[in-house]
């Protein structure tokens, strides 16, 4: 499969999780998936929710929308996620391709902003 430009927003308590799983199926690129933080646009406080943007291979991309597959590749790779748990977190993400809303217009949508890097956890 090829890559799709793609924006995935998720939210901070869901974050270890979708790193630990981003890093397991691509040791190299997903180790740096949903590292810029977001907040309110009120500039104040930490990240509330985390975003990865750019090429993301198709089928980690389906991955996102199928809490049964997601699982399936988790029990594969020896990963301690409950399918409830993975479930949830696909409910609270929003992802779109960047065709769609572009991360710019994705964060409007959202009313979010980017985390400056100092100000990160």
């Amino acid at each position: 499969m090829a890559d799709t430009n793609t924006n995935i927003v998720i939210v901070d308590g869901d974050v270890q999780i979708a790193r630990t799983i981003a890093a397991t199926l691509s040791p190299v690129a997903g180790a740096n998936e949903f590292r810029v933080g977001l907040r309110a646009k009120d500039g104040k406080g930490a990240a509330t929710h985390w975003i990865t943007s750019g090429w993301l291979n198709e089928q980690f991309v389906a991955l996102t929308k199928d809490a049964d597959a997601l699982y399936g590749v988790c029990r594969q790779y020896k990963l301690p996620y409950t399918r409830d748990q993975l479930a949830g977190i696909i409910k609270r993400s929003v992802v779109r391709s960047v065709y769609e809303t572009d991360a710019l217009a994705l964060l409007d949508e959202l009313d979010l902003e980017v985390v400056p890097p100092t100000e990160e956890k």
